[in-house]
């Protein structure tokens, strides 16, 4: 049986780290994007 506070800061540490993937994605995709108008105005 896990503590409820525990359970609690372990879900938060979960979501808080799917966040901070889905920041670095989203940043990942920005760079992308950036790189290909690049290439589509200079290429």
């Amino acid at each position: 049986m896990i503590p409820h506070k525990l359970k609690i800061r372990f879900i938060k540490q979960h979501v808080d780290s799917n966040i901070a993937l889905q920041e670095k994605t989203i940043s990942i995709m920005d760079d992308l994007h950036i790189v290909v108008q690049y290439m589509l105005c200079y290429g």
